[in-house]
Formats: C-alpha cells, sequence, structure tokens
C-alpha cells in the first residue's frame, strides 16, 4: 500500500518537474535562446513525428512536416502566450502544415484501396491495416478528431482548441467519424 503511494508521488514529482523544464524552455525560447528551443523539440520531436507520419504515411514527409513545423515554431515562439498551450499550439502549426503540403500536391483526392479482402477473420496486423486505411479514406474534418483523440489520447477539449471548433462539433465529428469507419469496414467484409 505505502509502495504505491510512493510511486504516486514520484510520478506526480516527475510530472511537476518536467512540466517545469518544459515552462522554462518555452519562456527562455521566447526571449530567443536557441539552445532552450532545441531542447523543446528534442522533448516534441516523437510526438511530433508520429502526428506527421500518421498523416502522410510517408518518412520524408514526416520528417518534411515536422521540420517545417520546428521553423514556423520557432519563428513565432514569441506570439505563444500561455505555456500551458504549447502542445495544442504546435499541433495546430503541424497540422496546418499538413493541410498545406496536401492542398500543393492534390492529396486530398479519395483514397481507394487497391484489393478487398472478402474474409473478415484478419489477424490483428490486417486489421489495424485496415482500420488505418479506412481512416485515410475519412474527409479531414473527421480523421484530424480521431487521430487526436485515438491516437494521442486527447481530450475533446484540447481536439477542439487544435482544430478550433466547437466542442459539440467534436463530438459530431467523431460519431460520424465512427459510423463511416464502421461502414467502410463492413463495406470490405461484404465484398
Amino acid at each position: 500500500m505505502t509502495k504505491g503511494i510512493i510511486i504516486k508521488k514520484l510520478t506526480l514529482f516527475t510530472e511537476v518537474k518536467e512540466d517545469s523544464y518544459e515552462k522554462t524552455f518555452i519562456k527562455q525560447s521566447q526571449r530567443g535562446n536557441d539552445d532552450s528551443f532545441e531542447k523543446l523539440m528534442d522533448i516534441y520531436e516523437p510526438y511530433l513525428y508520429k502526428m506527421a507520419f500518421l498523416y502522410m504515411k510517408n518518412e520524408q514527409d514526416a520528417l518534411d512536416i515536422y521540420q517545417e513545423t520546428a521553423l514556423k515554431a520557432y519563428i513565432n515562439i514569441s506570439q505563444l502566450r500561455n505555456y500551458r498551450s504549447f502542445k495544442t499550439w504546435i499541433t495546430r502549426i503541424l497540422i496546418n502544415n499538413v493541410y498545406e503540403k496536401n492542398k500543393k500536391s492534390n492529396k486530398f483526392e479519395e483514397q481507394y484501396l487497391d484489393e478487398s479482402i472478402a474474409d473478415f477473420s484478419y489477424s490483428t496486423i490486417e486489421e489495424r491495416i485496415d482500420l488505418y486505411d479506412a481512416i485515410d479514406l475519412l474527409d479531414e474534418k473527421y480523421r484530424t478528431p480521431i487521430i487526436l483523440q485515438y491516437f494521442y489520447d486527447l481530450s475533446i477539449q484540447q481536439i477542439s482548441e487544435i482544430t478550433k471548433t466547437k466542442e459539440n462539433t467534436v463530438k459530431t465529428n467523431i460519431r460520424r467519424a465512427k459510423k463511416k469507419i464502421y461502414d467502410i469496414l463492413m463495406e470490405e467484409n461484404d465484398e
């Protein structure tokens, strides 16, 4: 029992310590400290790269999106008003970069699955691939909230801030996205 309490306190202490480091890095970055910005990007690099890769499905494009995001964040970090919203702010920059790149390369066209598999008793890997393919088929307004909620465990409020939409709209888009994913997967099963 006491071991569990000690672990919880250590975890809380570590989270508070990491939060204070992050706050320090953000404040110093806003004052023009390049080393602090670099450390801040080191903290967020795995998160940002994974997010970019989920959208782009290509390592090189994901790296390009990450670099563009880091550059825009570096240029505009002085405009960040609240250090606690840094993750939301930088995620919004990344998503805007994805949209911009997609517009430039005309990737908004609907993608269709190359093959349809009639048997619905897939292995776990095949089910995941089908799920990712189904998510890729969604419109951006449905895809983004699904990715943010289920791959990054963000709250409805955080998704609302990132997408600059109302919370009820986010909830509706997630519900509709789940229905569309279900329909896509069932359609594949029928074929």
